[in-house]
């Protein structure tokens, strides 16, 4: 479904990748680890059509997306690629139920308990994370993109976090770029940086 072929990224003559071949399959959690400036954030901005300054092919479900306008990327990240940041994608203006409810058509997931007239801006950084996911996850989006969405959480919401992943992961294809070394036991495909590329290793 997912396709990286001989990418080259370089930012400020400092390549970035180099010959990066990627396979990715339609459903897993897939973690990208590696040290700062290896290009994990990068990467996920490639695949969710964000940075096109690459040389070589991406292929979404086939199509090579260089060859998408700027309407069909933002049409593909509303309806099939999902990011995540630290944060969440929440209105700080809105209260939970309408962040439930935002450009949604099937039944919230209410992963969470939160009050529904509660103000987003009061919620913790645990809550806001997880009502994000469950906005996002009640899309049905074919991949999730995540950077850097567990690092500042505590074991309580880590753990509530990586149960909603694994669960669906099960449907979706879910890449995360991460430096948490707490989940690493959670998933079995990791993608292990260099500078340059990504090297796939699978732990049974």
């Amino acid at each position: 479904m997912l396709q990286l072929k001989n990418i080259y990224k370089s930012i400020n003559y400092h390549v970035i990748f180099e010959n990066l071949n990627l396979t990715f399959p339609s459903s897993g959690l897939f973690f990208l680890v590696g040290d700062n400036g290896c290009g994990k954030s990068t990467l996920l901005y490639i695949i969710a059509g964000l940075d096109n300054s690459y040389a070589g092919d991406y292929l979404f479900d086939g199509k090579k997306m260089k060859d998408c306008s700027e309407k069909e990327l933002d049409r593909m990240r509303r309806k099939e690629i999902g990011v995540l940041f630290s944060r969440g994608n929440l209105f700080d203006f809105m209260d939970v139920n309408e962040n439930r409810n935002f450009d949604l058509k099937d039944t919230p997931l209410n992963l969470v308990s939160l009050s529904n007239d509660q103000p987003v801006h009061f919620l913790s950084g645990g809550e806001e994370l997880l009502l994000a996911m469950e906005n996002e996850f009640a899309k049905h989006k074919k991949i999730y993109l995540l950077d850097e969405v567990t690092s500042a959480l505590d074991e309580q919401n880590l753990n509530a976090v990586m149960d909603i992943l694994i669960k669906q992961s099960k449907n979706s294809l879910i890449l995360m770029a991460t430096h948490d070394r707490r989940i690493m036991n959670c998933a079995k495909n990791i993608l292990i940086s260099s500078i340059t590329n990504f090297h796939q290793t699978s732990e049974e």
